[in-house]
């Protein structure tokens, strides 16, 4: 019996008793946080841990609430505590309800303070003089492009980017009216006309079109006016108290302006709201003291960190190294580092400087040492250096209340080990007390790098900061994508400077990568996993022509799930599925040629894939992944969709994966499948687990069915001018499918339409 409505209440009724108890009990905890940084003199708002917060409670969330509803929940309670710790005053381009307005409320909350201003110059003076904390002005639109009184601004300000978030320009028609019927005039912005010409010629073709200063002018201008409406947003119409007659009528659904969040707070990179923060370091090679010295007045202009590499530099003087980059850049950050040529696991590379001779364990500790009383901001030492020395150098920095942070690395410049023991040597790092894990394998190929990215996820997940990337040509990826993913820092070097590691990319490149990665954001997501969000990708081989992608995403978008599908051209499909494992990948789909060879590496098939012998779908619980067909579910269903398949002869062009899955539900709805197959062999393997009938192709126009289907690649782009059979014996008929859908209509379905005959493209499966 099920519990009655009252008793779901109660229980409910419960559950938010417990949950305002809980709630109360963190703000108190986030009141004492915001007693600590205002002790240390750090400040309240810092969109870096911000970012790692929201990216932990992702990875905890197990439904049903989906990510984007979970992060609307959070970003109101840490807003809140922002408020409690102390209140947040944010400056935005006016007026009230714009979408600056919007996007400001979208990133602090609502528990923070919004004040409009009259121009973007308002907001960077309102920032600069300390009347408010932090501003928020666009930089560009996909449409329209930058936004140049922000960027000039920018050369001048002293202020610092602090953050970005992406807005989509989702514009409403709203007026005082109930309906479009009487509406005679429509205001908004110039740009809001433009971006609505299509849905108004089409809806409103008589309305009289006019000009506003802003979208949410003329939102307030039609109040009251029964005969007129504005064009806005959602924010706008709930502000100004005014009915939606209308969502979503921009003509390009892909309009999207980016924001950045301004302020005095000197960080050392941007969080975007949906990547990590950035931060670039550069080591110190040189063979000299002097040329030493020389690079790091040029290094400390043009990265955030550099690295000491003392066991590089032969008659290097730490304390005059340490007080050049100090002169340099009061901001950058200053790591130490000696390494032993034993504590590599193999020879190093010819291309690698080299080492400082006779540098012995007591004399790297010392040097160690020395730059924690120098006041080195980081100090690395080689998990190979034993449990012993590592805790003897934790101890000294305890002993001197050092702000000095340790890093325990390990490297391996021969190969990538599996997930399963990078992540037992990040345990052993965080065993000995490091404040940061340095993890850094050597990639033999490109799977490797998911596996480094799958280990990035996993410190976050435990709260550790990690410095997570691959050596050598083919980890050069994870260089770029492991500071966004996670990574604490990611390591470059100067226009012709020397390399510490094999693969290393020069700051240029790697700082054009981030700027292409913030201004063209979504042309660049077709490979890009984003941290944070449902990762679903495409396992195959090739994947290059495939519409997964395009389709997935756009049905991603429609459905409101904060998502992303992405396409991988996989070489080692063993290292695929541990990267699957590892990574916030929630599924997968299989293509050519795994969809056999992929079951093996799974814990659970269902019940038709092992039937059929075939995975095309895999989902991931928590790590456990179980594979599903649904190719014959998704035949079967257009099938249906136009005749009933019971009882129905229906003939199957191929003997492959996919006819396998016709076959299997065809039969499975009571149909009576006939099998035509070029090669005989294949066919009477079918024939013999489904019994069914075969016959070779070339006795095709011999056979009469109620429904033909291709299952072949003949007509794929780019062969669209092929046909797998003559067009005359189409007529035999009564509809023809073509499991292909790029293109959309194959040669063989433009030739049944021509015959009068009902067609079923290949889209319709999906």
């Amino acid at each position: 019996m099920k519990p009655s409505l009252d008793v779901l209440r109660e229980e409910m009724r419960k559950k938010d008793r417990e949950i305002i108890r809980l709630l109360n009990e963190r703000s108190r905890i986030s009141v004492q946080i915001g007693q600590v940084k205002g002790q240390t003199g750090l400040e309240i708002y810092n969109p870096a841990q911000e970012a790692r917060v929201f990216r932990y409670l992702q990875e905890l969330n197990g439904g049903p609430l989906s990510g984007r509803q979970m992060s609307a929940i959070f970003r109101e309670i840490i807003s809140a505590s922002r408020d409690l710790q102390k209140p947040m005053n944010i400056a935005y381009l006016g007026p009230e309800a714009s979408f600056s307005h919007l996007a400001a409320r979208l990133h602090f909350g609502a528990s923070s303070s919004f004040f409009p201003q009259q121009g973007i110059a308002r907001v960077f003076d309102e920032v600069e003089k300390g009347a408010v904390e932090w501003g928020v002005v666009p930089v560009e639109n996909s449409l329209e492009g930058s936004v140049n009184v922000t960027l000039d601004r920018l050369v001048l300000t002293p202020l610092k980017i602090q953050a970005e978030m992406y807005l989509r320009i989702s514009q409403c028609l709203i007026s005082s009216a109930r309906s479009m019927k009487g509406i005679k005039n429509v205001y908004s912005h110039p740009q809001g006309l433009a971006q609505c010409q299509a849905w108004l010629r089409s809806h409103l073709p008589n309305a009289v079109p006019g000009e506003m200063e802003s979208t949410a002018a003329a939102v307030q201008m039609v109040r009251g006016k029964k005969t007129a409406a504005a064009i806005g947003s959602s924010l706008a119409a709930t502000t100004y108290g005014l009915n939606i007659l209308a969502e979503g009528i921009e003509d390009n659904p892909s309009n999207t302006t980016r924001f950045l969040v301004i302020g005095q707070f000197e960080d050392t990179g941007i969080v975007s709201s949906s990547q990590g923060w950035i931060m670039i370091c550069i080591p110190i090679t040189d063979k000299t003291h002097k040329d030493a010295l020389q690079t790091i007045e040029r290094s400390a202009h043009a990265a955030d960190a550099v690295e000491l590499r003392m066991d590089l530099i032969p008659d290097g003087d730490l304390p005059g190294l340490i007080a050049a980059a100090r002169r340099a850049s009061k901001r950058v950050k200053i790591i130490v580092t000696c390494r032993r040529p034993e504590e590599a696991l193999l020879p190093e590379p010819a291309d690698l400087p080299s080492r400082r001779e006779g540098v012995s364990e007591v004399t790297k500790i010392n040097l160690l040492k020395q730059a924690v009383e120098l006041g080195a901001d980081f100090v690395d030492i080689e998990l190979a250096c034993g449990d012993k020395a590592i805790r003897q150098l934790l101890s000294f920095i305890r002993r001197q209340k050092s702000a000095t942070q340790m890093i325990v690395s390990w490297h391996d410049i021969s190969k990538t080990p599996s997930l399963k023991e990078l992540k037992s040597i990040f345990e052993a790092c965080v065993k000995v007390g490091a404040d940061i894990v340095k993890i850094v394998p050597y990639a033999r190929k490109m799977e490797d790098n998911l596996k480094v990215l799958s280990l990035i996820d996993h410190a976050i997940a435990h709260d550790q900061k990690i410095i997570a990337m691959c050596m050598g040509e083919l980890g050069q990826i994870s260089r770029m994508m492991a500071p966004i993913w996670g990574s604490y820092l990611g390591f470059a070097v100067l226009r012709g400077g020397k390399k510490s590691a094999p693969g290393q990319l020069t700051v240029r490149t790697m700082k054009d990568f981030q700027y292409l990665l913030r201004r063209n954001r979504r042309s660049v997501q077709p490979w890009l996993l984003p941290p944070g969000a449902s990762n679903f990708v495409l396992l195959g081989h090739p994947v290059r022509h495939s519409l997964s992608p395009l389709m997935h995403n756009k049905a991603l978008e429609a459905m409101q799930i904060d998502g992303h599908y992405s396409a991988f051209c996989v070489n080692d499909l063993a290292a695929a599925i541990e990267g699957l494992r590892g990574m916030n990948i929630r599924g997968a789909s299989v293509t050519i040629p795994f969809k056999t060879t992929v079951m093996e590496y799974l814990d659970e098939i269902d019940e038709d894939a092992a039937a059929l012998g075939a995975v095309n779908t895999i989902v991931n619980d928590r790590g456990r992944l179980a594979g599903y067909n649904t190719d014959w579910l998704g035949l079967v269903r257009a099938l249906e969709d136009r005749m009933d398949i019971a009882g129905k002869t229906i003939v199957i062009i191929g003997a492959g994966g996919t006819a396998r899955a016709a076959v299997y539900g065809i039969k499975k709805q009571g149909g009576n499948p006939i099998i035509v197959n070029r090669t005989l062999d294949k066919a009477r393997t079918l024939e013999t687990i489904f019994d069914c009938p075969f016959y070779p192709l070339s006795s095709i126009g011999k056979i009469r069915a109620h429904a033909l289907i291709n299952t072949t690649s003949v007509g794929m782009y780019p062969q669209i001018h092929q046909s797998p059979v003559p067009a005359p014996v189409l007529v035999n008929y009564e509809l023809v499918m073509d499991v292909i859908y790029n293109p959309w209509m194959t040669r063989l379905l433009r030739d049944a339409e021509a015959r009068g005959v009902k067609t079923i493209p290949g889209l319709e499966m999906f």
